[in-house]
């Protein structure tokens, strides 16, 4: 039993990690306690509400005037051409999400395989 309560917490602390990431760490980790591994999964897959610096590359707010960790004064022209740049790189990272989905999958089946025994 207390194996299973530390996987279900362990679940909600990977999802709000993932989550904190993407400007969700509270959603993160009420889908990972909740869901527990597809929790996590349906966390890998939202968007997020954050942004890339276009000087730093790092992740911030959309309504952010200066960048917090570069201290550089972002410009909607630049945010826009950053976007479109990014769209590319999104479809990579989507295909790296699709994977690490099945991969992430596949160890929680062994996890339950070899629980259930």
């Amino acid at each position: 039993m207390e194996v299973l309560i530390f996987f279900w917490l362990l679940f909600g602390i990977v999802a709000a990690l993932i989550g904190s990431q993407k400007g969700q760490g509270c959603l993160g980790f009420i889908l990972g306690v909740l869901l527990v591994p597809f929790g996590i999964l349906i966390i890998i897959f939202t968007g997020g509400n954050r942004i890339s610096c276009p000087y730093c590359k790092e992740r911030i707010r959309p309504d952010a005037i200066v960048c917090p960790h570069c201290q550089r004064e972002i410009k909607k022209k630049e945010i826009r051409k950053n976007e479109e740049l990014s769209t590319e790189v999104k479809n990579i990272k989507r295909f790296e999400k699709i994977v690490l989905g099945f991969v992430f999958l596949i160890i929680i089946i062994v996890i339950l395989v070899n629980l259930l025994r």
